[in-house]
């Protein structure tokens, strides 16, 4: 598992009724280095978080990896991006019926440095308890071998 630091602000909502708690995390835990697809297409799949058992993944097109790429879901409005989080014991997801929003920004990308920001931003809900859960303004910054994962041609 490879550990990197990540810089974020965020506030998270667990249970309904819970007041905003900071948190931190500093671990991106993988990024998918072989043939996975998502909507039939070629896809790369981001997993961060705070532990191995509270954490997120991000799925995007390979196609869609580059600087400057940015990709926004409200209610589950396009297929170009696939959210999700495990965290204190539920399951978070994007949802067509419930007001939840993914947004994934690659903010910096340089391969031959290995230097890579991306930012992520959700608003998920756990459809069996309609809890939310929420993380704002995330930056993760990856390692070489995570970015050669990212960037990797399959």
């Amino acid at each position: 598992m490879n550990k990197v630091v990540i810089s974020l602000a965020l506030a998270t909502s667990l249970l309904g009724g819970c007041s905003d708690q900071p948190v931190t995390a500093n671990i991106v835990q993988s990024v998918t280095d072989f043939d996975y697809t998502m909507n039939s297409k070629q896809a790369v799949s981001i997993s961060f978080g705070e532990s191995k058992d509270n954490f997120c993944s991000a799925t995007i097109y390979r196609s869609s990896v580059q600087a400057g790429y940015s990709v926004t879901s409200k209610q589950k409005s396009t297929k170009d991006i696939s959210m999700d989080c495990n965290w204190g014991g539920k399951y978070y997801v994007q949802s067509s019926k419930h007001p939840t929003s993914a947004v994934l920004n690659i903010i910096d990308l340089d391969s031959e440095s290995g230097s890579v920001q991306i930012g992520v931003s959700v608003h998920l809900v756990n459809p069996s308890s309609d809890s939310y859960f929420t993380l704002k303004n995330i930056i993760l910054n990856l390692n070489k071998e995570q970015v050669s994962n990212l960037v990797k041609k399959i």
